[in-house]
């Protein structure tokens, strides 16, 4: 059975950034016909959802973590590169 596929949007305090990017997020997957789990936490929490999320999109600097792909999620906020953004989370929603 294939499980859902899921999404980790990852700030400083898991408040402002990551809800607008998050938003932002349901909106493009929403468009596309996609259904994608979408959960938000700090960046310190990340590692703590290796093995239950795909891909991680953040706005603030973190370190890799294992093989978790991590995109910046910066465009989002800035609309510059979004499409190149959004192109790598689905590439690696999909390789999930």
């Amino acid at each position: 059975m294939d499980r859902k596929r899921r999404v980790l949007v990852a700030c400083g305090t898991a408040i402002a950034t990551s809800t607008h990017v998050a938003n932002r997020l349901e909106r493009e997957f929403a468009a596309r016909g996609l259904d994608i789990a979408i959960t938000q936490c700090r960046v310190a929490e990340v590692p703590s959802h290796v093995g239950d999320v795909d891909v991680v999109v953040t706005t603030a600097p973190m370190a890799p973590v294992d093989s978790l792909p991590i995109v910046s999620g910066i465009p989002f906020l800035t609309g510059i590169g979004e499409d190149e953004a959004l192109k790598q989370i689905l590439e690696a929603v999909e390789g999930g």
